[in-house]
């Protein structure tokens, strides 16, 4: 996921719009569930749809899921340090990459780790920001998608 676009104003508390499915905001497993995913979040969600992080202080938020995918249920985010963030009891989000484009902190150990459960290392992408693409692609070959979007 990246932060990337992100806006948000003080004081606490204080909301943080994040833009994570524009195209290359978010990665996947290039796999059947991660396939399913992206479909779920194409068909539901248009590519301007905000992650909504309401922060508390500055080391709480809790996350508006995109497209109501827990039903009105909120994650929580807590700050561990400056690279890390406890998803609250589901997984730690972790610096991989830093905000000038360099490795981050935990680059190295992400691609080891990555490269133990996904043998082929692939991920997917959104790699437009046109819904109508978006959908399209679980129905049609992609040059049909680019002459009817």
């Amino acid at each position: 996921m990246s932060f990337a676009g992100g806006e948000g104003k003080g004081p606490f508390p204080a909301s943080v719009n994040m833009p994570t499915q524009l195209q290359r905001r978010w990665t996947w497993s290039d796999t059947f569930i991660g396939r399913a995913i992206i479909a779920y979040y194409s068909m539901t969600a248009s590519p301007e749809t905000m992650l909504e992080f309401k922060f508390a202080n500055s080391s709480y938020a809790d996350i508006t899921p995109v497209a109501d995918v827990l039903k009105g249920e909120l994650f929580g985010f807590k700050k561990i340090n400056e690279d890390e963030w406890d998803r609250v009891d589901t997984y730690i989000l972790r610096r991989v990459i830093n905000p000038d484009g360099t490795e981050g902190p935990y680059w190295q150990k992400f691609i080891t780790w990555y490269k133990e459960v996904h043998s082929s290392g692939r991920i997917v992408v959104y790699s437009s920001d046109s819904g109508c693409k978006r959908q399209c692609q679980y129905f049609w070959p992609c040059f049909v998608c680019n002459l009817i979007c």
